[in-house]
């Protein structure tokens, strides 16, 4: 008997600072951007505003105009099929000092090519693509 799909949606940021971009390191082991669940009707800026604070401290963002990236895919969690949704932003803060919540267990600022070196998954590889490109259109990226 085929299990029902679950649905998920998530709403994240490529944070910049200075031209470094914020990663965080999971206790799964892979590094990905702050991001986390959209509560109730809560609109998709508000999500990844309220989860990059509770995720690193960092209150003062501002969202750059015009980017808006969905990725979806599915994994699986016990028995259950979820099928997830995640919107990113991108944002630009001065603020470099970040308090790690008790989900992670690490972060890092690092330039575009180091980041895409460090990213666990082809979809966040893609996203910083994008934005980097969003950023910086007539520059050549990696």
């Amino acid at each position: 008997m085929a299990k029902a799909i679950k649905y998920e949606k998530s709403c994240g940021i490529v944070l910049v600072n200075r031209d470094r971009v914020l990663l965080l390191h999971y206790p799964s082991g892979h590094w990905d951007f702050p991001k986390g669940h959209v509560d109730g009707d809560e609109q998709e800026e508000d999500t990844a505003r309220r989860e990059l604070h509770e995720e690193t401290g960092i209150e003062d963002v501002i969202f750059i105009d015009g980017f808006r990236y969905a990725t979806s895919y599915h994994y699986r969690r016990g028995r259950h099929i979820y099928h997830k949704k995640v919107v990113y932003f991108l944002g630009q803060t001065q603020v470099e000092a970040v308090t790690i919540s008790h989900e992670h267990q690490g972060f890092q600022w690092c330039s575009w090519h180091d980041c895409k070196e460090t990213l666990t998954f082809l979809n966040s590889r893609s996203i910083l693509v994008e934005a980097e490109n969003f950023l910086h259109p007539d520059e050549e990226t990696l």
